[in-house]
């Protein structure tokens, strides 16, 4: 929160380049970009303006310039607030404002504060000292909004006085824009990237580095004009929301609606590169080649649309002291979204939501149920899984399915997917809780062996699900795995399934059934105890004998096996 407020402060220049601070009539008057900074000073939320030291405009050609010196912040969540949650202080602020050379707009050239100091209701005092810090805009008159925005420093550093801990930057850029596109339509390009970051935390004993971090985004719409207008609404939102808290959600709500209209497509991605944390004069603990964050959104507004995360890293390494290596997933990518997302249904739900806010009344909200229940009943969304890799030392796991609205109405569904495991012998090194590991050998006898693309070993699993039905692996129920689970009907006198259990299940009934697998004994069964061995066993009589391999003893398994319900009897307990 409080290197947020810092930041915070440092930025009001940039916003300031997006502020109402122009007059068509004086493209470049000092009286008029003074009076507007403080009008704009004055609404800046809980971070509140308490003036400067000096704070002059002037005419300089055809520009005018501003400079505020040693600038004061209060942060305060409520105005009446007797005492500060912290204090800010900004060194020094220089804006110049003159016409740009396209015309019917204004162009900005900032110069950041080289020195924010924040003092906490505590006393903690921060700072964040800043290198060539500059910015820059473009904002079209004379409706004011902001068309290109970039800013850089050539390196920072936040510190905590009285501490040994800070946070070090080498050279930042971030530029973005929003440009008309054929037809009348907008895209707006983000770029942002930042380089040699070193951080040292004493508390913690922490300390590392970052090569880079970048974050690129674009987005697209069919109306640069709705663009602007939402904008508007927008900005005038957040004014009504500032002046009543109270109402902000209900504001927010009916507004929503409007973005889908608005926006044709919108994506991003994060990544981080060369991170290295180590134990300050010691040992690396964590190092992680690059991690990337991204989503997207396309088809907005249409019966089409579709929404899509990707989440990922390589080059994961832990210090074994922090945990062992096999359980290490050097790389992961998990790639998920949801297509076929009806527009019409969902803005019909985001309307009524909008009616729906802390403001409304209950009849209000009984009227829109109807309407949201009906419009979520049309829509038919499609979720995939396109991508989930694990990689370890050892074992690498490779998945993909979907799942999709499927009868009984109206929570119905039915799911499918495939799992793939090279090195499957070396799971149990990954997976340490024990009531897990006991079913691998009985997964493994379910799957299916395969040699992948290099020649190793695999073993494939195919999953299957729907409403009303267990999951089955490769066509086979494994319902009877979970507690309470059952293969079929029980008939009188059958007390109980026998499945894999921990503690694990003990009796006569156990006892006769490994009598009667005993030539289906691959390891020695533990007497009268269903261990995995006996589950394994049981398997293998199911497959000879066609019936679902689950290794559970079920009604079917114990017909075919030529139990009597007296030899199925538990043994009492003790």
């Amino acid at each position: 929160m409080i290197l947020r407020a810092m930041l915070r402060a440092t930025a009001v220049a940039l916003v300031l380049c997006g502020a109402k601070l122009t007059d068509p009539a004086l493209a470049a008057g000092a009286g008029t970009l003074r009076g507007q900074i403080e009008t704009y000073l004055k609404r800046l939320g809980a971070l509140h303006w308490d003036g400067a030291d000096t704070f002059d405009v002037r005419d300089d050609g055809d520009a005018a310039v501003a400079v505020i010196a040693n600038g004061r912040f209060s942060v305060r969540k409520n105005p009446a607030d007797p005492k500060p949650a912290a204090t800010i202080t900004i060194d020094r602020l220089e804006i110049r404002r003159k016409p740009a050379a396209s015309g019917g707009e204004v162009e900005f050239d900032v110069t950041l504060p080289s020195r924010t100091t924040l003092v906490a209701a505590d006393g903690t005092e921060f700072t964040l000292a800043l290198t060539d810090p500059a910015a820059s805009a473009v904002v079209e008159e004379p409706d004011d909004r902001y068309r290109s925005l970039s800013a850089s420093f050539a390196g920072a550093r936040i510190e905590r006085t009285g501490s040994a801990d800070w946070i070090k930057f080498g050279a930042m850029t971030t530029q973005s824009k929003v440009a008309a596109s054929d037809g009348g339509g907008w895209n707006g390009p983000i770029d942002f990237e930042v380089k040699a970051v070193e951080f040292l935390f004493t508390d913690a004993a922490l300390g590392g580095t970052i090569d880079r971090i970048r974050y690129s985004a674009d987005a697209s719409g069919p109306s640069l004009a709705d663009l602007d207008a939402l904008r508007d609404e927008v900005g005038g939102l957040r004014q009504k929301a500032q002046d009543d808290p109270a109402a902000k959600p209900d504001l927010w709500l009916a507004l929503l609606p409007k973005f889908f209209a608005v926006f044709t497509r919108s994506k991003g991605e994060l990544a981080v590169e060369g991170t290295s944390v180590k134990r300050p004069g010691g040992d690396t603990l964590v190092t992680l080649a690059k991690a990337t964050m991204a989503g997207s959104m396309t088809g907005l507004g249409s019966d089409g649309a579709a929404v899509r995360f990707t989440f990922g890293h390589d080059g994961l390494a832990i210090a074994p002291s922090l945990v062992p290596e096999p359980q290490v997933p050097r790389r992961m990518v998990v790639d998920f979204g949801i297509e076929q997302i009806a527009g019409a249904p969902l803005r019909t739900i985001l309307d009524a939501a909008s009616k729906t806010g802390p403001g409304a009344s209950d009849a209000d909200k009984q009227a829109v149920l109807p309407q949201i229940i009906g419009a979520a009943m049309a829509l038919k969304p499609l979720l995939r899984l396109y991508q989930l890799t694990l990689d370890f030392k050892e074992v690498r796991i490779d998945a993909g399915g979907e799942a999709k609205r499927a009868p009984p109405p109206p929570i119905g569904y039915a799911a499918s997917g495939d799992i793939t495991v090279h090195g499957f012998d070396a799971l149990p090194g990954i997976l340490a809780a024990p009531d897990v590991r006991m079913y691998l050998p009985l997964m493994k006898f379910l799957g299916i062996p395969e040699d992948d693309a290099d020649g190793a070993k695999a073993v494939k699993f195919h999953l299957t699900s729907e409403t009303g039905k267990p999951l089955a692996v490769n066509g086979n129920d494994i319902g009877g795995w979970q507690a309470g689970g059952r293969s079929g009907p029980t008939p009188p006198g059958w007390q109980r399934l026998l499945r894999l259990a921990d503690p694990p299940e003990e009796g006569s009934d156990v006892r006769a059934v490994q009598n009667a697998v005993k030539a289906n004994e691959a390891e020695p069964f533990a007497d009268g105890v269903y261990d995995t061995a006996t589950a394994l066993a049981v398997a293998r009589f199911q497959k000879q004998a066609g019936l679902n391999i689950s290794g559970v003893v079920d009604a079917a398994t114990r017909d075919k096996l030529g139990l009597t319900p007296a030899q199925a009897q538990p043994r009492p307990k003790q």
